[in-house]
């Protein structure tokens, strides 16, 4: 049904300039839906004002004239496609001239769904149609849609078929991946509306293979073994046999704890279902600090006869590796007394005392970290008594050896002690040597003795 709408009446003077009926835009597209309403506007300009006139051609080429003379704006209710589908044309009239404006009216049908799509249920490697079916003029486009296990919706662009009324999906040899939600939408450029099916698949689980993963020495490391299948699969773990520190989580994965050098390797996540099993490989590798060690002990005494001493570091790691030494907190510098050998050996020529006595640290670092190793260089006191004193040692590192069978103290690890007090009861109570003997070492400062801790 079209409504008119009156505009309001302008003034003219007589000194208006006059221009003949024209129009800013002389053809309009307006898609408009079945039972919506428009509103079709002429805006014609001109002066002397011009006066318009509505004519309407159908689809079917049959035209009418509208008798809504000196209307702008067509107001059409309540749209149907089969009475309101056309050209619409206003004509603008005046004493200077006349002008044209077309205004073509689409009105689209609703998409009605002709066919419901169905669900289906199958074992993985067989195929499977969805199909789906619209009406509505114009025809709709249909899209395809896959909505997996996790919300993602994909675009499907392989497999479809148009039919009549519609659209199909092949899916050829199904797997567990392909199960879902199905979505097929239609759209005629206004309206869209879409059907939903779902696809369950039955058969044996597969399991995806992933990449190697990596820890860190002394991290716990998660391995996840990524299942699919239905039924549910059923996981399990088959770790190298050298492995003791893994357990099984409630959800299938693998817990390691504490990880060591020797856990890498490949583990297996094996999943069962009613249908057969499938495994993977998950390799694990493990990186790890450098690793320093002292050779032999790490108690070096120097005599009095002793011209220079050697201390060997067995350094090793992941390369990169570098392997520096400290003394008492100083990096070593080569020098003609200082020499380090290709095996990391800290060789000390011409032994300046006290100068050279002290802590020496060997620290080898990689990518992964460090580790260092501690000896101590001392001046040997020899063997000394049970309840001998400690012998003072200002500026310099003393050791001597304890024998064993000391009267037995109470450990508290306290290392600071008076001069006075033996110095084989105040290692075993610092804990620095054990009732079986051992060398204390320390140094002293005025009236106080400090034992140094391995």
């Amino acid at each position: 049904e079209a409504v008119a709408v009156q505009p309001a009446l302008q003034t003219s003077t007589c000194c208006d300039s006059l221009e003949r009926p024209y129009f800013n835009q002389t053809s309009q597209v307006i898609n408009a839906l079945e039972g919506t309403s428009v509103s079709l506007h002429c805006d014609a300009h001109g002066h002397p004002k011009p006066t318009v006139e509505w004519t309407m051609t159908s689809r079917n080429g049959s035209r009418t004239v509208m008798t809504l003379s000196n209307q702008d704006t067509l107001n059409i209710m309540n749209l149907d496609p089969y009475k309101d589908y056309g050209t619409y044309t206003c004509t603008a009239s005046s004493a200077l001239g006349e002008e044209s404006k077309t205004v073509q009216l689409n009105v689209y049908q609703h998409i009605k769904i002709v066919d419901h799509i169905a669900n289906h249920s199958l074992l993985v490697g067989q195929n499977v149609m969805f199909e789906c079916k619209f009406d509505g003029d114009p025809k709709p486009a249909v899209t395809w849609y896959h909505v997996d296990k996790n919300g993602a919706k994909t675009q499907i662009t392989t497999g479809i078929i148009s039919i009549p009324e519609g659209s199909q999906l092949q899916l050829p040899s199904v797997g567990v991946s392909d199960k879902g939600e199905y979505v097929c939408e239609a759209n005629n450029g206004i309206e869209t509306m879409s059907q939903h099916a779902y696809l369950v698949t039955e058969g044996p689980p597969s399991v995806l293979q992933q990449g190697p993963v990596t820890a860190l020495v002394g991290h716990n490391i998660k391995l996840h073994c990524d299942v699919e299948g239905d039924p549910k699969p059923t996981t399990s773990w088959i770790a190298p046999p050298n492995v003791n520190n893994a357990y099984e989580d409630k959800n299938g994965d693998l817990i390691l704890l504490n990880v060591q050098t020797g856990d890498a390797g490949a583990y297996i996540c094996k999943a069962s279902n009613s249908f057969g099993t499938a495994s993977s490989v998950v390799t694990l590798v493990v990186h790890g600090p450098g690793k320093a060690e002292i050779a032999g002990s790490h108690l070096v005494p120097i005599e009095p006869t002793s011209t220079n001493f050697a201390i060997d570091c067995k350094a090793s790691g992941e390369p990169p590796l570098n392997v520096q030494w400290y003394h008492d907190g100083t990096p070593v510098s080569p020098d003609p007394t200082h020499v380090v050998l290709p095996d990391n050996t800290l060789l000390v020529l011409s032994v300046r005392r006290p100068a050279d006595y002290g802590r020496y640290m060997c620290v080898a670092t990689n990518l992964y970290g460090s580790d260092n190793a501690t000896a101590f260089v001392y001046e040997d006191k020899g063997t000394t008594t049970c309840d001998a004193p400690f012998t003072p040692c200002p500026g310099k590192l003393c050791g001597a050896q304890c024998p064993a069978g000391c009267q037995q103290v109470v450990v508290d690890g306290t290392t600071s002690f008076p001069a006075s007090d033996p110095v084989c009861l105040r290692g075993l109570q610092s804990g620095a040597i054990q009732n079986n003997g051992g060398v204390v070492t320390w140094t002293t400062s005025g009236s106080t003795a400090t034992i140094q801790m391995p």
